[in-house]
């Protein structure tokens, strides 16, 4: 039972579970990044007990949906049961071969090649690399010794240059590259 899970998207994306606790958050040590402002740094965790899966928010600021109840404690995880984590949908699948979907893999492809796809500059490639880690606005601007505003424009500009609208999608842009 515990082999071939896949946490599926609601845009065509599969993201595999193959390592225990599965952690989804917008840190960079998560397995599943959501870059997303409103998700926690380690938001949910997937883990197994007594040959089950369960699921657990990881006392996050937004909360955690399970089947369309706020999940509190853990609780078992089963095939088909849904997640949502701050607007992203994910259904719990089995499947020994994902055909016509995206696989986000935790195998990312080397910066310079997307960055040499969309044209980037150095500073611009500095930005991405900090975004595909899960690092929020406030640390890239501390990193890069720019201000908070300076960091969210040149998000915008990165986001725009390479025609994603999210932190999300240009990690799957990237991650598909």
């Amino acid at each position: 039972m515990l082999e071939n899970l896949y946490l599926e998207g609601q845009k065509e994306w599969t993201v595999k579970i193959d390592e225990f606790p599965f952690i989804i958050g917008r840190g960079s040590k998560c397995h599943l990044i959501l870059s997303n402002s409103s998700v926690s740094r380690e938001h949910a965790k997937i883990f197994i007990k007594k040959d089950e899966l369960f699921i657990e928010d990881c006392k996050s600021t937004n909360g955690t949906i399970l089947n369309g109840s706020a999940l509190s404690g853990k609780k078992r995880f089963n095939l088909a049961d849904v997640i949502n984590i701050c607007g992203y949908d994910f259904k719990l699948v089995k499947q020994d071969i994902v055909e016509d979907r995206t696989i986000i893999y935790t195998e990312k492809a080397p910066v310079d090649d997307f960055a040499q796809k969309y044209n980037l500059t150095a500073r611009e490639r500095e930005l991405l690399s900090y975004l595909i880690k899960g690092i929020s606005t406030k640390e890239i601007a501390e990193s890069m010794f720019i201000s908070n505003g300076t960091a969210k424009n040149h998000i915008l500009n990165l986001l725009k240059k390479t025609n994603t609208h999210s932190r999300l999608e240009l990690i799957t842009a990237y991650n598909n590259n």
